[in-house]
Formats: structure tokens, sequence, C-alpha cells
């Protein structure tokens, strides 16, 4: 079955095939609170000696984890009429006796998205875990146990609509939410939503990869943490930060920089690349946002001895594809610098 968050389930989906040239149709109006939604799933269940394939779907999109170890995000964007759902070997993530999946299941909410075909009131998601054979072991249903996440606090948009910045407070962040020996017993059961009109198909690309890459130079002033990747990469920053005091830290990207040498995060792309993450109280935390940005050049701002500088690093992401094909080459030596 699919599923969804409960505030969903009073109001009734809509395409938005055209909107612009359909002078006819008013859309709903959205409710605020309901966009850049966060929500948090988890599904108990044991291994029984079958080999475990996991066939996995979300709108907007989710990422994935088993035992507290990442295994995927996805899928890929579309209209409800055909929207994909991947399918992937579970083998490899688990272990015997008790296992969980548990997803990050992202809902952007905002119609006028250039990135998502988002705020059609279409949130949830849906899985099933098969044996080789195709037999169904486990699929997404009441038994799964859910919460929504409020840890992303900001609500100003970039880029046309396309991200939310992220005002991020760690401390709503359930620790270990993803792995076996987590307690969710005080999370609702997810409800299963009988109105849902998605017809899935096997999404024909493999799912996004994911990769650190360290920064190619990196300097220390004052509070401020400077870093060149060297190159253009696409995906986030990532690190260790002492989480104890409480602080917060703020992080910004860009693709220049300004006169004065600071990273010129107010992109020519009507994006601002500049997050913020206020640290949990906890021992430490583990930075890293939901969302990517194009950079490369960065810039961390916090109190010194509160970021692990050899922890940071970019997690880079892109479709899988043969290096030997990623080739671009013409007579024109500017036009190569670019590129």
């Amino acid at each position: 079955m699919w599923i969804c968050d409960t505030e969903f389930l009073q109001y009734t989906p809509f395409n938005t095939f055209h909107l612009q040239l359909d002078s006819s149709f008013s859309p709903p109006p959205h409710p605020e609170e309901l966009k850049n939604f966060h929500w948090l799933v988890r599904q108990n269940f044991r291994r029984c000696g079958e080999e475990c394939f996991l066939e996995i779907s979300a709108d907007d999109c989710c990422k994935c984890y088993c035992n507290g170890a990442f295994v995927l995000q996805g899928p890929a964007q579309a209209y409800p009429l055909r929207y994909p759902y991947l399918r992937f070997d579970l083998r490899p993530f688990l272990q015997e006796g008790e296992n969980v999946l548990a997803l990050h299941v992202y809902y952007h909410g905002c119609l006028s998205s250039r990135a998502w075909q988002s705020g059609d009131f279409r949130q949830g998601a849906w899985f099933r875990i098969t044996a080789e054979d195709g037999r169904v072991l486990w699929e997404s249903d009441r038994q799964c146990k859910a919460m929504r996440c409020t840890a992303w606090q900001g609500k100003e948009t970039i880029g046309y609509d396309t991200q939310f910045v992220e005002n991020i407070r760690a401390d709503r962040i359930p620790q270990g939410w993803n792995t076996v020996a987590f307690d969710d017993s005080l999370w609702a059961p997810a409800v299963e939503n009988p109105r849902d009109d998605h017809r899935l198909v096997l999404q024909q690309t493999k799912p996004i990869e994911f990769s650190l890459q360290a920064p190619k130079t990196m300097e220390q002033h004052g509070d401020t943490i400077f870093g060149d990747m060297g190159e253009e990469v696409t995906g986030s920053l990532c690190f260790r930060a002492n989480a104890s005091g409480c602080q917060t830290v703020l992080v910004r990207c860009g693709e220049e920089l300004n006169p004065d040498g600071s990273v010129r995060y107010q992109m020519r792309c009507n994006c601002k690349y500049t997050n913020q993450w206020a640290l949990s109280g906890r021992l430490s935390d583990t930075v890293e946002f939901f969302d990517y940005m194009a950079f490369r050049y960065f810039e961390i701002i916090a109190p010194p001895g509160i970021v692990d500088p050899a922890s940071v690093a970019a997690k880079v992401r892109h479709y899988p594809m043969r290096q030997e094909d990623c080739v671009f080459e013409t007579d024109n030596p500017s036009l190569n610098r670019v590129f």
C-alpha cells in the first residue's frame, strides 16, 4: 500500500499537466505548513534466509537507509500516470535477525517549482521487500511507524522555487532514528492512502551515486574555514562538529569569489547558497544537508574548535556514467576550459 502522513488525507490530488496553459483550472490553495515537508518512516523486519530485494518509490523523493547505512535516493521525477520505482539488491545491508528499513521522505510542495512535480498533495512512499522469485516478504502498510520531522525550519525558497534554504535544528532530528536499536514506540502508525493514484513503473536508470570528495585546499581564518574543491562539484558539504555547546554553524557555497576573497554565495541564478545548522547539544553532530548545490568554493563559519577539519568533504552526486563517456572537447580552448 502507498502510505502517507495523515495531514494529506484531507486533500484531493490533482494533475499539474500544462497548468500554465489552462486558464479554466484554478489549483486549490496549498497550506504553507505542508511545504518543505520532511517525514521519517521505519519498518522493522526479521531476515529469514530469503534473498531480499527492495522495490521502492516516494513522492517527491526519499533517502532510504537499512540498519543505519545509506542505501539509495530516488526516484526520478515524473507524472503520477507513469511514476518510477527503483529495484535494488538489499542483501549487502542485511544482518541476521532483526533489521530496519528507514525512509526520509521529502515533499517540496511548491506548484511553481521548475525542479519538482509537486504541490499536488501527492505525498508519501511505497516499498516492498521481495524474495528472488518475486514473492513479497514485507510491504509498506499501517505497520510502519512514522513521524513528521520539524527540524527543517526554513520557508524561504531560492532558484525560482526549486529549493528551500535549509535552516536546521538538529535537536529535532531523533538520534539514531534509522537504526535497529531506536525506540519508535512513541511514533504513530503510518496511514494507508486508499485514494492513491500513482501508476508505478520500473525506473530505467540506476539510482543516483554518491561519493565523498575532499577539498583541494582548505584554510582557517578566525571563525571561518575557507575551502576550494578545485573544480565544480554537485552535491552538499558534510562534516562532524562538536555539538555540546549548541552553537549555530553557517555554511556558504558558491562558484565564484567576491573581490575580497569571500565566497559569492548570492548566485547569478537566483540561488542563495547559505544554509545553517543549529547544533543539537549532544556530544557531536554529523552535519549534512538534505538538498544539493553546484559549487566550487565554500565557507564554514563557526567558533574555532567546533568543526573537525579532517572530516570536511563534499558529498558529490551523479547518475552513474562510464567515465570514458564523460568527455567534452572542441577546437576552442576557452570552451574546453569552461567544461
